[in-house]
């Protein structure tokens, strides 16, 4: 049986002393190798602890529009991401994402909402619970004097609804549960699974990565160079706006296998 969805939408906040800071973490770490990332990566992986947030395919108008959303809520007041739909990577093959770029997320240093087998349609909505919208001209999200209380969840005011009946889905309690899943049922796909769905708030700290992908749709690499040099550019930029410093990671969905771009 599915857990309720109020079971689903606790909020756990993450022990601030559990994990260190970046800068701390570059007190003690110096100098981290490719090996040294790669075995992270694949540890995460493994435990089923990898967010992909997926924004851009390439320097394209609607690109930098999505983009832009991000990098408001990234560098506003409050520095976090209320409604991140996310896809969960996993040590499988016939996997989906919905971008070919985009931020690699540490799942234990975001704030898990729901962990779904298939796209719930995450909406970001305002503390009354209205939808929001974002306006092209004011950079920024507004309210658009909707408000459709069915699908607003309790508790969730101010962050997100749901455009799907829940009760449709396969919910999970933790992105471990999503991942053992996945990997349980990957040979029983016969082309790809779902798009997976995990929604989250996330801020800077819980960023590793850019993440690239070559073969989201299929197993054919022939936009690679044109992919990797966009993924730098957005590397460039996600750098200068977010005063991060970030390793490139390729994804092989046709795989499930992960490990970092090298120079």
């Amino acid at each position: 049986m599915n857990p309720s969805l109020n079971q689903i939408m606790q909020k756990q906040r993450i022990d601030p002393t559990t994990f260190l800071s970046r800068t701390e973490k570059e007190a003690v770490t110096p100098t981290s190798s490719i090996s040294d990332l790669n075995t992270l990566l694949n540890e995460k992986l493994c435990g089923g602890k990898l967010l992909a947030k997926m924004l851009v395919n390439s320097s394209t108008h609607v690109d930098s529009v999505r983009l832009e959303q991000e990098f408001v809520q990234l560098t506003s007041e409050d520095k976090v991401v209320k409604c991140a739909a996310t896809s969960l990577l996993a040590p499988c093959p016939k996997q989906k994402l919905y971008r070919n770029i985009g931020f690699l997320i540490d799942a234990d240093k975001a704030k898990l909402h729901v962990i779904a087998d298939s796209d719930v349609g995450s909406i970001p909505v305002d503390s009354q619970g209205h939808f929001l919208q974002w306006d092209y001209t004011k950079k920024a999200y507004e309210n658009i004097s909707i408000r459709r209380g069915k699908i607003i969840n309790p508790g969730c005011a101010g962050s997100f609804a749901l455009s799907c009946n829940i009760e449709n889905k396969k919910l999970f309690q933790t992105t471990r549960q999503l991942k053992d899943y996945m990997v349980e049922n990957a040979h029983l796909i016969e082309n790809r699974f779902n798009h997976n769905e995990v929604v989250c708030e996330y801020t800077t700290e819980s960023v590793m990565a850019i993440l690239i992908t070559f073969n989201r749709h299929d197993k054919l690499y022939d936009e690679k160079s044109q992919i990797i040099h966009d993924g730098l550019e957005f590397k460039k930029k996600s750098e200068q706006i977010l005063g991060l410093k970030l390793p490139v990671v390729i994804f092989d969905c046709e795989r499930g296998t992960i490990c970092q771009q090298e120079a």
